[in-house]
Parts: C-alpha cells; sequence; structure tokens
C-alpha cells in the first residue's frame, strides 16, 4: 500500500491509521512513513509494504513511471486528490468488500442503539 501527499503529517497520521484499523492483526513488514528517493526501489518488491512518499519532484517522477506500471499487486492512494491507483481486479474486491462491510456497520449499530 502506497500513499502520497504533500503534507507529510497528514501521511503519517494516515498510515498509523491504517495499521490501527488492522487491529488486532499484528502487521509484520515495513512500513516507511516517508520514502527516501534513495530507496524507491521498495515499490518493486515482493514483501508487502505500507509506504508514504511526499509529493515532490520524486512523486512525478513516480507517476510518469506508473503511466504503464502494473498495480496487480499494489493499491496506491493520493491524500491530497482522493485518488486511487490500483488493478481493476482490486478494484472490484474493495467495491465488494466495501459494501459487505457498510452493510455489517449499520446492522451492529441497528442492534446496538
Amino acid at each position: 500500500m502506497i500513499f502520497f501527499s504533500s503534507n507529510s503529517a497528514l501521511l503519517t497520521s494516515t498510515i498509523l491509521t491504517f495499521v490501527s484499523l488492522l487491529k488486532p492483526i499484528v502487521y509484520p513488514f515495513s512500513t516507511v512513513f516517508t520514502l527516501p528517493e534513495d530507496i524507491q526501489d521498495l515499490l518493486d518488491s515482493f514483501i508487502p509494504n505500507l509506504l508514504g512518499i511526499n509529493k515532490d519532484i520524486s512523486y512525478l517522477q513516480i507517476l510518469e513511471k506508473s503511466e504503464g506500471y502494473d498495480f496487480s499487486d499494489k493499491v496506491a492512494v493520493d491524500l491530497d486528490t482522493g485518488r486511487t491507483y490500483c488493478s481493476d481486479e482490486i478494484s472490484l474486491y474493495l467495491k465488494r468488500n466495501m459494501l459487505l462491510f457498510k452493510h455489517c456497520q449499520l446492522e451492529l449499530a441497528t442492534n446496538y442503539f
């Protein structure tokens, strides 16, 4: 999962929130709040990573490379614009599960209150 933002505080808080939403599951892989340009090869690694990237010149270079980039195993979220980059298969999976999640929330709220 890759998060982009020009606001480093938003980037950090979003990644921390995402990790906390996974509880009780403990996320065992690397979490990088601001990915330096030196190690942008992590974007192509097979290990699942939570990565934050500041929007600057390197952000533009990454998006230029992503024109033909294979997002079959990644989800990238631009926090400033709200745009999500992923494969069609992942997109359908997320939409289906979000509807199920909203239904469960509504059922829980109805039964609880």
